[in-house]
């Protein structure tokens, strides 16, 4: 295959992984990411006490404020458009650090393998417009910076001190994740420091990854992120499907990290084989692939961590032999066949990306109903709103300032774990948690109509002010009605309703 065949199909599958990337389904968190965003555009400043629940009990720390407004300024210049491109961005700056490491000339069939571990690995978290995308993006290139010789004799000092800090400095504000970007660097240093290296450049290793901790405090709130998330953070969070081990998820998540679990292990074997397998590199994998098997969330790090530390091995495995022997004639119609295919796949591509650029898809399981939707917005109605917790940044949204939620997916940030725990048990639990619903004292509830909570409430003596084939509000006083618009409900994008 001639050089620009391989250049036609390189691009191909690039094009092909930014097609994947297009497609983008709306978070239930992604409507109040916007507006937080647009409140700190605003304000000039980030909030430090939440105005839209009426149990909030913390003040508010945003570890995602500078992700929130970046998401806001992308939806305010492009809409959904703007939410996708700047999706597409991050994933492909991480896609280019996940593959940097690759020798000039990978053959495009290693090439394809090694792309389609990193967008089938990262697809669960890429599949949504979330500050965790910055998370995948700092992650993939932190590891790709301490592979490429980070600390060695004959580096630039310079260069390898100034990017480590400058990442961590900017992921504390951006999202949580970058704990375990701090790990990452503390676990490379630990074991650099063990080995047999010169000890000023293991001093140097370790006074610049404690330059990058205490860069962290460079955020709005200072040391208390740190208190935050080391009270926070955890494997305790039983309400949030990304938090769970792999053996309690659908099975295309245990089959997921089999195949990446697969993947590490045949790249471990052959770098041992080669004597190339650097101990560091295996600890990162290792904490990763062990991490990711109790939190599924980190699956994403592990297939970039797999990658960026093994991928030329994996490379080496998959790639065919040269066609060097090919007769001229054989060798002219590989390529033309290879040029052809590429670009089939690039039109496919335009194809896909064309379809997918205009909408953020909206999930109908994870919102309420549309019209009782604008039933509410069109409403007067004023005070306390009984939430889901899925539904909670849906109806900051839609409704607030003039109807306050009582829960949202900012969960720690602004809330205790007593009110978390309360609320949950009221909406699994009604009759076992009813003095919740004292306490709460809310005065309209929003819920999905199979809710165990409904008829618990209507048998208090709440009043059904609309209701829809999948969504019922309802009042704790006695009220008018409110009017249901009637029409069909066709596919929704972001924001909706």
């Amino acid at each position: 295959m001639t050089r620009t065949a391989e250049r036609f199909l390189r691009t191909g599958l690039l094009a092909l992984a930014l097609a994947v990337f297009s497609y983008t389904q709306a978070d239930p968190d992604l409507w109040g990411h916007i507006l937080f965003g647009r409140d700190t555009a605003v304000s000039g400043a980030v909030a430090q006490v939440d105005p839209y629940s009426f149990t909030s009990d913390r003040p508010w720390i945003n570890h995602e404020w500078l992700a929130e407004l970046a998401s806001y300024e992308a939806w305010a210049r492009g809409g959904s458009a703007g939410l996708i491109v700047l999706k597409a961005l991050l994933l492909l700056l991480m896609l280019r650090a996940c593959i940097s490491n690759l020798p000039a000339g990978t053959a495009p069939e290693a090439l394809a393998f090694v792309v389609g571990v990193v967008v089938i690995g990262t697809l669960p978290q890429a599949i949504h417009v979330r500050p965790q995308l910055f998370s995948l993006t700092l992650f993939a290139i932190l590891l790709r910076t301490l592979a490429g010789g980070w600390g060695s004799a004959g580096h630039d000092r310079i260069n390898d001190a100034v990017v480590p800090v400058a990442i961590i400095t900017l992921w504390a504000n951006l999202h949580g994740g970058w704990i375990a970007g701090v790990g990452t660097l503390g676990l490379w240093v630990a074991v650099s420091v063990v080995q047999r290296r010169p000890w000023r450049e293991r001093l140097w290793m370790i006074l610049v990854a404690g330059a990058a901790v205490l860069a962290s405090v460079l955020n709005p709130y200072g040391w208390r992120l740190w208190v935050f998330l080391q009270t926070t953070v955890g494997f305790g969070r039983e309400g949030i499907t990304d938090w769970q081990p792999v053996y309690r998820m659908v099975p295309a998540f245990v089959v997921l990290w089999l195949a990446l679990a697969t993947v590490a292990g045949l790249a471990l074997r052959q770098a041992v084989r080669q004597g190339r397998a650097d101990i560091r590199n295996v600890a990162v994998v290792l904490l990763f692939g062990l991490g990711s098997f109790r939190v599924n969330r980190l699956m994403a790090f592990f297939a970039i961590s797999t990658i960026v530390l093994f991928g030329d091995r994996l490379a080496e495995l998959v790639a065919a032999p040269p066609d060097r022997d090919l007769a001229p004639g054989a060798r002219r119609r590989t390529a033309v066949a290879a040029i052809a295919l590429a670009i089939t796949l690039g039109l496919a591509a335009a194809a896909i990306i064309y379809r997918n650029a205009s909408c953020v898809i909206v999930n109908p399981s994870q919102v309420p109903d549309p019209r009782s939707t604008q039933a509410l917005a069109a409403s007067s109605l004023r005070g306390r709103l009984l939430t889901p917790f899925d539904w909670g940044q849906y109806a900051i949204w839609y409704l607030s300032p003039r109807l306050l939620v009582s829960l949202d997916g900012r969960r720690e940030t602004i809330y205790s774990d007593g009110i978390i725990n309360k609320q949950f048990g009221l909406l699994e639990d009604p009759v076992g948690h009813a003095s919740v619903l004292g306490e709460l004292a809310a005065d309209y509830a929003w819920l999905p109509s199979g809710a165990l909570l409904v008829p618990f409430l209507e048998s208090a003596g709440w009043t059904r002010l609309a209701g829809t084939e999948h969504t019922v509000i309802l009042a704790r006083e006695p009220a008018p009605p409110l009017m249901v618009p009637a029409g069909r409900i066709g596919p929704r994008c972001f924001p909706g309703p």
